[in-house]
């Protein structure tokens, strides 16, 4: 009796070991992808990481990344940590894809979105002429990644989808840009030719050639059209003068004036704060960051007293300085939400609502007590260019 006794015991205690050794193992993996996406992914706006897991024992791992590394790093430690587990990866660009893993934007602007789906949040907007990076496809949209690095869904009628060679190309040729802020092209060289598609600051074509009043152009898709002359400058011009002053910073800020606030406007058609410090900047060919929260981190930073000395602040800004603003501050969240250009005096010019001009300082009629409030943070971009997230356009073409 005794012997069965605890060989019944020996079964219950084998059982139980199994039981709870299943689900560590599972813990033990979960946390393990779990710190590989925080270390190499930690920001889904730049970078991919999706996994999930099937099965218990000799569970399957199925991982998606755009970060090479990330899979090297996962590969090694599944190892060290000799867990009974079959990775299946996929690094993006999805093998699918071929060769046209790159794009050019063919709409004066692309609304990006924050799922595959036209219903999904508007994330970010692309220009005319934006060299982008295919990851994948699904459901009519393509994931991509922009020159900025940020990852979004983009219908596939605004991408014209070519090689790394066909990028190349498109880089060498001669282009233009497009300097006011609306506008259109023309089937023929005539203002009273039907229009090909509208034209918004910043959008870039191919230039054929100048041909008095007119110039006949190229999209990406190859669709010729006709563009006035005296709206657009040649690229290579474009690229080469002076690096841009705080001035000139500010006087394209002011021909923005009364756009109407827009969630994820990058361009002329509708702002959002950083949207709109991003067009300013990029027109003046530097290109910043997507987000607010990601341009309050590059820069050379500037003490403002986290507003709660508005005298120091006012001490220490320059025209042309990011101002940040964190809506929670008061709460003890100081999570950026808000960005702003410095003006002079006191005075700063931001995307809220529409763009306009508002004040730090309570005497002033254009006073903004919120965001005088919640000010938490400056950086100065004309004074780092060429670092971390400040990139020169053009830079590249003369190395």
């Amino acid at each position: 009796m005794r012997k069965v006794f605890l060989l019944a015991a020996f079964i219950t205690l084998v059982f139980s070991t199994h039981a709870h050794q299943v689900p560590d193992t599972l813990h033990i993996l979960s946390d393990l992808l779990k710190s590989v996406k925080n270390e190499y992914a930690p920001d889904k706006r730049t970078e991919v990481f999706n996994y999930s897991i099937v099965g218990q024992q000799a569970a399957k791992v199925y991982v998606e990344t755009s970060s090479k590394e990330s899979l090297l790093v996962l590969q090694n430690r599944l190892k060290v940590a000799g867990l009974r587990a079959d990775l299946y990866p996929v690094l993006l660009p999805a093998p699918d894809l071929g060769l046209e893993s790159e794009g050019l934007i063919t709409l004066s602007v692309s609304n990006n979105r924050s799922a595959p789906a036209h219903s999904a949040e508007l994330a970010s907007q692309s220009l005319l002429g934006t060299p982008i990076q295919l990851l994948k496809k699904e459901s009519g949209f393509y994931l991509c990644r922009t020159p900025d690095g940020y990852i979004s869904w983009i219908d596939n009628a605004a991408i014209h989808r070519t090689t790394a060679k066909g990028i190349a190309h498109w880089q060498q040729a001669d282009k233009v840009i497009y300097k006011k802020e609306f506008g259109h092209s023309y089937k023929e060289p005539s203002m009273s030719s039907n229009y090909v598609s509208d034209l918004t600051a910043g959008n870039i074509l191919r230039l054929i050639a100048f041909k008095g009043k007119f110039c006949e152009v190229l999209y990406p898709s190859g669709v010729r059209a006709f563009v006035p002359s005296k709206e657009v400058i040649r690229y290579s011009s474009w690229i080469k003068p002076q690096l841009p002053s705080a001035d000139d910073i500010i006087r394209t800020a002011y021909r923005f004036l009364g756009t109407p606030y827009l969630w994820g406007g990058t361009s002329a058609k509708g702002l959002d704060c950083s949207g709109f410090t991003k067009i300013c900047f990029f027109l003046n060919r530097i290109q910043l960051e997507r987000d607010a929260s990601q341009q309050a981190l590059n820069g050379e930073f500037v003490d403002v007293a986290g507003g709660n000395d508005i005298g120091k602040a006012l001490k220490n800004l320059k025209k042309g300085d990011l101002l940040f603003f964190a809506a929670g501050k008061n709460k003890g969240n100081m999570h950026i939400t808000h960005t702003a250009i410095y003006i002079d005096k006191g005075k700063f010019i931001q995307s809220a609502g529409s763009v306009k001009i508002s004040s730090l300082l309570k005497s002033d009629p254009e006073y903004d007590d919120f965001a005088t409030g919640t000010l938490v943070s400056s950086r100065r971009i004309l004074t780092a260019l060429g670092s971390k997230g400040i990139q020169v356009l053009g830079a590249e073409l003369k190395q």
